[in-house]
């Protein structure tokens, strides 16, 4: 670290810097600090590598390829924060990103900052602020954005993750209306009370949902002997393989399905759309981790590599808890 820290100091003495360049320099210091959980090393780095990386956002002509750096720079702020419990200044780089993303107009990074703004106080056991933040977002959306198709594209975000936010610390709710449970025997949640559940709503005809399946297979192949049980959670659709079909022949095709992916946590297939919609998993994926006592610690719709790696940290988190 001190020969890294070293070789930066020695770059921006020599002359000017190159924004993109001491951005990604600070970004991997920062990085390898939080990986070593040296939070007060990574702070001040974590903190530069999202001034530069603003600075090349602001800038129209590299605006576009410098989103996903100030997004990685923004989020090593917040988690140098949140690692030392500092909640104060966590919730303002949260905020700060917020306000960045009004100052380049990008809707997706907008929401990004305030959604995790309102899990992290929910997380934080601050859930009343929480919903205060998310009424207070629908507003502020309003007025930080002129156009109104970017208002609208922030609100309907925020809108769709209400059920979410409001289920998110709550007792998970009940399985309901299943009617076949494979290839274990059939169970509660309340039953279950003591393991770390992890629910996934998918379905056959959602590719999205089968980027998930090479983590959630290694997930229940090194973590079931801590106590993670995995369920994979769809419905009858009437249809498989490209063809109408009966509920019995449904079932046979998920069990073909099974053997073919090789996805060796169990199926359970609901007569109906209640449980999901108790989850407010409109959205396929949607993936919901119950801790050991029953509550619901996160809930993410859609898959992609951040948000599997989010995942697998929560799974780790909630199996640390005894």
């Amino acid at each position: 670290f001190d020969e890294a820290v070293r070789i930066l100091g020695e770059y921006l003495k020599a002359g000017p810097a190159k924004m993109s360049e001491r951005s990604r320099m600070e970004g991997e210091i920062a990085k390898a600090y939080l990986q070593q959980k040296n939070f007060t090393g990574a702070g001040p780095h974590a903190k530069e590598a999202y001034k530069a990386a603003k600075a090349i956002a602001l800038d129209p002509a590299s605006r576009a390829k410098g989103l996903d750096e100030l997004l990685d720079a923004g989020m090593l702020v917040f988690e140098s924060y949140k690692a030392t419990g500092d909640i104060k200044e966590a919730d303002s780089a949260l905020i700060d990103m917020r306000q960045t993303a009004v100052s380049i107009g990008n809707t997706s990074f907008y929401f990004y900052a305030a959604d995790k703004l309102i899990t992290y106080q929910i997380e934080t056991n601050r859930k009343p602020l929480a919903l205060q933040s998310y009424e207070a977002a629908l507003v502020q959306t309003a007025q930080d954005f002129a156009v109104k198709g970017q208002e609208k594209d922030v609100i309907q975000r925020l809108k769709k993750r209400e059920k979410h936010y409001k289920l998110l610390g709550e007792a998970a709710p009940e399985l309901a209306n299943i009617d076949k449970w494979f290839p274990g025997e059939p169970q509660t949640l309340a039953g279950m009370r003591g393991k770390v559940v992890l629910l996934d709503f998918w379905a056959t005809w959602c590719g999205p949902c089968f980027d998930a399946f090479p983590s959630l297979t290694e997930w229940h192949q090194d973590y079931t002997r801590y106590g993670l049980v995995i369920l994979g959670m769809t419905r009858y659709y009437g249809q498989a393989e490209g063809f109408p079909v009966d509920n019995a022949s449904e079932i046979a095709a998920l069990q073909r399905f099974k053997r073919a992916q090789r996805l060796p946590y169990d199926f359970l297939v609901a007569k109906d759309q209640f449980t999901q919609n108790a989850y407010g998993a409109t959205g396929l994926p949607t993936a919901v981790l119950i801790d050991r006592t029953g509550k619901i610690r996160y809930i993410e719709s859609g898959t992609n590599a951040s948000r599997l790696e989010e995942m697998r940290e929560m799974v780790l988190k909630l199996l640390a808890e005894k």
